[in-house]
């Protein structure tokens, strides 16, 4: 197998090799929460590195970390990086502000609800407070319980919060610019000191071919593509015993909406008086894990109240196949300026119209038709676990190499162990290229 990833693509061979540059350069594949998480800590923790971010789309979060929903939990799985991600939103916050990212914390409960009934039960007067309820959700309301604090469940706007780490890398950003594969080198045999890691590899990564025909050449590559990496695993060419995990996608749905204040508001419900010209019930900062009963079967939306005042909406997931990255980019630049312009939307309409729907089910005063207003219906691929990794994501070096790691297959929890799996990787880059010398 040749030594040239992108041979039979006409990429470029590199045209210099790691050694031949005296400042060490790392380039991050993927500008979503992963990799913009890499850069930042590659930069926190070795400052003279020099980073470049390379991502297909022609803006930072263009995928799933720009359309995510952002709730984060601190305890719900034995997963290490849960904990540690939790407790690391909050030092972000700290750093930048949290209300420049959308950083609060934020109670959670579970109830379940029913689309059969058309009319709202009118608010109850014999209850008082305190409640478990929100203000917001409807009388219907049933089998109520509490999942979380403010102590153990949070949110974070994820957009504003990946173009930040962006931001704050001081990385040189490559955007619009799809890589197609990457270059090789045999290692040399005094590069590494006898008995490391490195030196029992066999090759040694030389840059990042683009689809364009540039070479960007590294001394270490950190592929964070989410659900693209399966796509890299299945269609770059790679030297022999050199093999990328198989993260495979699956898209889901989501909605925001913002409910309407003032006249047009109300509706009932929820405890609301809901007249005519009086503001619908203030959606406070709890997180709903919903079961709506409909006529087909249950299903389990999630709404995640921001504090902007709008509210995200998501499930509804299908087995879409995953499209390239190139067309996935032209996508989500046709879908920033329409909901409706893209000649094949990567959402499924029917399903974000079912999540509305719900949405006014578990609150008709304020997300019911009428009280409130679409911002934007969308789609994204959800990066899976590869078989055989229990579930968790993969953070590592690629066996049979020197300089080339890996960071993905995060699932639905990909923001809240974003930064933490980013700064894992960071350090085994930086470590990696002390033993390399």
């Amino acid at each position: 197998m040749a030594s040239n990833a992108a041979a039979s693509t006409g990429c470029p061979t590199p045209t210099s090799s790691p050694s031949s540059r005296s400042q060490r350069h790392v380039v991050v594949v993927g500008a979503g929460i992963v990799g913009s998480s890499a850069a930042f800590f590659l930069r926190r923790t070795d400052p003279s590195l020099r980073v470049t971010l390379v991502d297909a789309a022609n803006s930072v979060a263009s995928a799933a970390s720009g359309k995510a929903g952002g709730f984060l939990a601190r305890d719900w799985s034995r997963d290490p990086l849960m904990r540690a991600g939790f407790d690391l939103h909050a030092e972000l916050a700290r750093e930048f502000g949290a209300e420049a990212i959308g950083y609060r914390r934020m109670r959670t409960v579970a109830a379940s609800f029913s689309m059969a009934r058309k009319e709202p039960s009118p608010p109850s007067s014999s209850k008082s407070p305190p409640t478990l309820a929100p203000p917001w959700l409807s009388a219907d309301a049933s089998r109520l319980s509490e999942m979380g604090d403010e102590s153990t469940t949070a949110q974070v706007h994820p957009g504003l919060l990946t173009k930040r780490l962006a931001e704050e890398s001081g990385a040189a950003l490559e955007l619009g610019a799809e890589v197609c594969g990457l270059s090789f080198v045999e290692s040399s045999s005094s590069s590494s000191p006898k008995g490391s890691a490195a030196a029992a590899a066999a090759v040694v990564v030389g840059g990042v071919s683009l689809l364009d025909n540039r070479e960007l050449p590294a001394d270490a590559v950190v592929l964070a593509l989410g659900p693209w990496l399966g796509h890299a695993a299945r269609g770059w060419e790679l030297p022999r015993g050199v093999s990328l995990p198989e993260v495979s996608a699956q898209r889901a749905h989501s909605v925001v909406l913002a409910p309407r204040r003032g006249e047009g508001g109300g509706g009932g419900g929820g405890g609301a008086a809901g007249k005519k010209g009086e503001a619908p019930p203030v959606v406070c900062a709890t997180a709903v894990f919903a079961a709506v009963a409909r006529r087909d079967r249950v299903a389990e939306p999630e709404l995640y109240p921001r504090g902007d005042g709008t509210v995200y909406v998501c499930g509804e997931s299908d087995d879409a196949p995953l499209p390239p990255v190139a067309i996935s980019a032209v996508a989500a630049v046709e879908e920033e300026r329409s909901l409706s312009s893209s000649s094949a939307p990567s959402f499924d309409p029917e399903r974000t119209a079912m999540l509305r729907e719900m949405a006014a089910a578990v609150s008709p005063s304020a997300l019911g038709p009428g009280n409130c207003e679409l911002v934007a219906e969308q789609g994204c691929y959800l990066p899976l676990p590869p078989p055989g990794s229990g579930g968790l994501p993969v953070i590592s070096r690629v066996r049979g190499t020197e300089n080339l790691y890996v960071c993905g297959g995060h699932s639905c929890w990909g923001i809240l162990k974003g930064p933490e799996s980013g700064r894992r990787v960071a350090e085994m880059v930086v470590e990696g290229l002390r033993e390399r010398g």
